[in-house]
């Protein structure tokens, strides 16, 4: 595939490059974790770190195999990859995985303290935001609505498989669920898990802002925004606006359980 792209001259050439491990020195940056910090520094081997933290060897003793391990390690739990999904990539029992997190965040307890410091923050301010200023709006997160805890975390700090999570949203916004309908439109806007459909995504925000009475004030404002923000990023024209209402109002005709009865 690469011998397709050539320079246009021989005296030129084509200069590819990447971030070395940006996730994992963002973390370091954040964090002020002393390890990462001076791995960083000192240009140390960080997947070798923590290979000999998790297993319990000497950096020396550290395998091939245990640094890889530790590489799946080092970015999916920075990214609040669960026991399940690490021992899934990492080819070892749940018990094991659940060890290896175990023995991480003892390792690297800032880290950890970083994370719940986010969440905490993303519940009180209600959204996420990077270090350059971009935020990610989470009115969900005060909302009393059967959400898996586990999948709201995820959410403040990132989007984790999102095939999966499109899956539960699309059920559970059937049923009325008007978090879960929320996030189908951020889903559907982003070809997050699904193929990406602007006027559907705007159809699904439509829904939720249906079952606004079970928003708080706060978080009916941020829908708002969303769809004004998510019209204007996307393009949309009022054509296509007026085709996601008229899709919304067939939709909750076709199936009333879209909308939840007030109590």
């Amino acid at each position: 595939m690469r011998r397709a792209f050539v320079p246009s001259a021989p005296e030129r050439v084509l200069l590819s490059a990447d971030y070395s491990q940006i996730e994992l020195r963002v973390v370091a940056h954040y964090s002020k974790d002393p390890t990462f910090l001076a791995a960083y520094r000192e240009g140390l081997d960080i997947h070798a770190l923590t290979a000999s933290a998790v297993f319990g060897v000497a950096e020396s003793k550290v395998t091939r195999e245990m640094r890889s391990a530790a590489k799946e390690i080092n970015f999916g739990l920075i990214y609040r990859m669960g026991a399940d999904r690490l021992a899934l990539v990492t080819h070892t029992p749940k018990a094991e995985a659940k060890a290896f997190i175990e023995r991480f965040f003892q390792k690297y307890a800032t880290i950890h303290a970083l994370q719940e410091r986010f969440l905490d923050q993303a519940r009180q301010q209600g959204f996420a935001q990077t270090l350059l200023g971009r935020r990610r709006y989470l009115p969900e997160i005060d909302l009393d609505e059967p959400l898996p805890p586990k999948l709201l975390q995820e959410m403040e700090v990132t989007t984790d498989d999102f095939k999966e999570a499109f899956k539960w949203h699309q059920k559970a916004a059937e049923q009325g669920n008007s978090v879960a309908q929320l996030s189908l439109g951020t889903m559907y806007s982003k070809g997050e898990g699904v193929p990406e459909n602007d006027v559907t995504a705007y159809a699904w925000l439509n829904i939720a802002q249906a079952n606004g009475a079970k928003y708080s004030k706060a978080a009916n404002d941020t829908l708002a925004k969303l769809k004004a923000t998510m019209a204007k990023v996307k393009k949309m024209t009022p054509e296509q606006i007026t085709e996601a209402e008229g899709l919304a109002k067939e939709m909750i005709k076709s199936n009333p359980k879209l909308i939840q009865k007030k109590e």
